[in-house]
């Protein structure tokens, strides 16, 4: 019975691999290294300059197998520096507990309904203390102006960060609310930057790898200022993970440059 128990954890914690592969390709033409060994070039990582995403048509989508020979018939080739078949990556959408409502501070009211509930705003946590925001927001520090243009579907290729309607997917609207939820409507609660536009990044919403997220992490880095990644490996105190080579590449490249 240990045996078998033991076995069931071990199958159980085996990586699935995509049909995907990244590739570093320093020089050449992608479309024609993909063209000759048969693959479909997705193009550019992110903003990984010369790393691109390939597909194979007769690789399963996921696997509990490696596909080893299409690995090596792209690493064997002399154009090709590195490469890497995607393997499915457990994430989950990082929330946070509610709190009672103890009392509300003298820092600026609004009629939002559920704004007397947001105690790291109002003064509402058991000391008295919140994020002392309102001081800025009497400043006029409250997001106007703020333009992401940071939208984007990975999951979907697209633009249009939509999710599918489920139950599940409303952990994006509750961080953009989080954000920028608009204040004085007498409508739901207040962002903390109320008057600022936000952008969303579809990458939650169907397989997760490595190249899925440097996509999202890198996109459009050049206008936007901040990313609010709530993501991340299982929280249950067993797991250890992290981001893989591509999603590495590209964090460095955020605090170089």
């Amino acid at each position: 019975m240990f045996i078998y128990v033991l076995l069931s954890v071990l199958n159980l914690c085996e990586p699935l691999y995509h049909h995907q592969f990244a590739l570093h390709l320093p020089s050449g033409n992608a479309d024609e290294l993909a063209h000759k060994h048969g693959f479909i070039n997705h193009g550019q990582i992110g903003n990984l300059k010369h790393f691109y995403l390939f597909s194979h048509p007769h690789v399963s989508k996921r696997s509990v197998n490696t596909s080893l020979s299409y690995v090596n018939q792209l690493k064997n080739d002399p154009q090709v520096r590195w490469v890497m078949q995607q393997r499915e990556l457990r994430r989950t959408k990082r929330d946070h507990a509610s709190r009672p409502v103890m009392r509300q501070s003298n820092l600026p009211t609004f009629p939002d309904p559920l704004f007397k509930e947001q105690w790291y705003l109002n003064g509402g946590a058991a000391d008295g203390l919140d994020m002392n925001v309102g001081y800025a927001w009497r400043k006029g520090y409250t997001g106007k102006g703020v333009d992401p243009a940071a939208s984007t579907d990975i999951n979907g290729n697209d633009t249009d960060p939509t999710p599918q309607d489920n139950g599940d997917n409303k952990h994006g609207t509750r961080c953009a609310g989080e954000v920028a939820a608009v204040a004085y409507n007498r409508y739901c609660g207040v962002g903390i930057a109320y008057n600022a536009s936000i952008g969303g990044v579809r990458m939650l919403d169907g397989l997760v790898n490595d190249a899925v997220e440097a996509q999202a992490l890198s996109f459009n880095t050049h206008h936007i200022d901040i990313y609010s990644a709530s993501w991340g490996p299982e929280d249950d105190g067993k797991t250890v993970d992290g981001p893989g080579p591509l999603a590495r590449s590209v964090y460095k490249r955020g605090y170089k440059w």
